[in-house]
């Protein structure tokens, strides 16, 4: 089986998120993926308006629209 690409997985998480998701959770569940790729991924999937961010700076969470 191949592996899915970093960013792949991130998306991946979010859209399997049942409950809004930190950044932090998110790096836990993956932490061989870097905060910097995290963060393009959760910019990239708020532009799409795939996922709504709940909150601001270290109290954000973000989860699937």
């Amino acid at each position: 089986m191949k592996k899915a690409k970093k960013s792949e997985r991130v998306e991946c998480i979010l859209a399997n998120a049942i409950v809004p998701i930190s950044k932090k959770e998110i790096l836990e569940k993956v932490p061989d993926i870097s905060v910097k790729t995290v963060e393009l991924v959760l910019s990239k999937m708020l532009k799409n308006n795939s996922i709504k961010k709940i909150g601001t700076y270290k109290d954000a969470r973000y989860i699937k629209k």
